[in-house]
């Protein structure tokens, strides 16, 4: 029994070794053929990836010869097409030569340009923009007649304005006449001239043309004809203190009557009135600079005090322009001198708060110097 026993364990444990050996080695052959078939698939894929990048190089190649080559065909064909038009050219004229004058080239030259300035000149009269001076449009034209049409721009831009004033009358023309001098002095330069803009210029502000007294007055004296009159703030010299009288502007002399009796205080003509001062501030205080050299005028300079300022400073300028054929000088500054009395005094502005100017300064004359709170 002893012997039997020992031949089935010996069986059975030969059995059992057989087995795990043949799982063993199934197993080591699926492993090895992973392992070969990942390898083989990677050599493929390395070998696939270089010919397709040598195939790609190579492609690439021939398409640029080709390219190359076809560049080379295109500009023989140009260079045959440029050399044929000049034979052909050359034989034409060559054989016509002899049909034609010696100064048929240039009559043919001169009549093509004739041709093309009419039809431009013709585009650009069905083409020309609105009657509006605030129309910006020009048609445009080629580098031929680049300048002209500049030029032309420049006319009929300037006819188009003519035209516009045209439409109004002598008293409107004046009116924006004024309105375009107080731009050309104060635009940009003084603070209070933005809210003068839409302000229109009246002039007689107490309505002195229709006084019979100064009628009279001013008869002998050519004044009559008012162009600017208002009570404003005449600045005393000494002390600069404040006093009230009727500024009288007329195409001849500025005047200085009582506001009550019309009585003449000062008469200044035109004509000796050098130039005029102004600050570039908030204010309404403005500068009459006389001639020195006269003695009518040994007291000096006047200062003056007005809301209406830009209409004043503006129709003086017109005013001694029209009268004198010359161009009286507006000086826009913080300070200025003045000539009081035969002395030299130097007007100054002080400005105490930044954020807002006063149209009413405040004036105090020290000695030689003149200052002026704003």
């Amino acid at each position: 029994m002893e012997d039997i026993a020992t031949t089935i364990q010996k069986i059975y444990r030969g059995w059992r070794q057989w087995r795990w050996f043949q799982q063993q080695r199934k197993a080591a052959i699926v492993i090895q053929s992973r392992v070969k078939g990942y390898q083989s698939r990677q050599h493929y894929l390395k070998q696939r990836s270089a010919a397709i990048m040598i195939a790609a190089y190579w492609r690439g190649a021939v398409v640029r010869k080709e390219y190359r080559r076809m560049q080379y065909e295109a500009k023989c064909l140009r260079a045959v097409i440029i050399i044929k038009k000049y034979f052909m050219g050359w034989r034409v004229r060559r054989e016509y030569r002899k049909k034609f004058r010696s100064n048929a080239g240039p009559k043919v030259i001169a009549f093509l340009n004739r041709r093309m300035q009419v039809r431009y000149l013709l585009k650009l009269r069905s083409n020309l923009p609105s009657m509006s001076p605030l129309d910006p449009e020009w048609p445009g034209s080629g580098k031929m007649h680049k300048q002209a049409n500049e030029d032309l721009k420049h006319i009929f831009v300037r006819w188009r304005a003519m035209k516009y004033r045209q439409k109004f009358d002598e008293d409107t023309r004046h009116r924006i006449g004024e309105k375009v001098s107080a731009s050309n002095l104060f635009k940009d330069k003084k603070e209070i001239y933005p809210a003068s803009v839409g302000v229109p210029f009246n002039g007689d502000y107490v309505s002195l043309r229709n006084n019979a007294k100064y009628k009279r007055i001013s008869q002998n004296n050519n004044d009559q004809h008012i162009q600017f009159s208002d009570i404003l703030v005449k600045l005393n010299r000494s002390n600069g203190k404040a006093v009230s009288q009727l500024f009288v502007l007329s195409t001849a002399s500025v005047q200085l009557m009582d506001s009550k009796t019309l009585e003449r205080k000062y008469r200044i003509p035109l004509q000796e009135i050098l130039s005029l001062s102004v600050s570039p501030f908030n204010d309404g205080l403005f500068a009459l600079h006389l001639n020195k050299s006269n003695p009518a005028n040994k007291k000096g300079d006047f200062l003056f005090v007005s809301e209406r300022v830009i209409e004043i400073v503006t129709k003086l300028f017109r005013c001694i322009q029209q009268a004198t054929n010359r161009a009286v000088t507006v000086e826009i500054n913080n300070k200025f001198p003045l000539h009081f009395n035969g002395s030299q005094i130097q007007l100054t502005y002080q400005i105490i708060d930044k954020s807002s100017t006063r149209k009413e300064p405040v004036c105090k004359r020290k000695g030689s110097r003149f200052d002026v709170v704003v």
